[in-house]
């Protein structure tokens, strides 16, 4: 592999990581300490499949 190749698949992975966060942000309404209700979790958890969906078409 070269350092090319190298590089893009760290920063694919730390960008992958942070958009997880911040979707789980915007889910909890900024509040890291509050407990999620099942709604809640249902709701991340659509978010963060449509997110994954969106990465999947920005390759072509």
């Amino acid at each position: 592999m070269n350092a090319g190749r190298i590089v893009n698949m760290l920063l694919r992975m730390v960008l992958r990581k942070a958009m997880n966060r911040g979707i789980d942000l915007v889910v909890r309404r900024g509040s890291p300490q509050r407990a999620s209700r099942p709604e809640e979790h249902q709701q991340a958890k659509q978010t963060r499949q449509a997110a994954r969906l969106l990465r999947r078409f920005w390759r072509f």
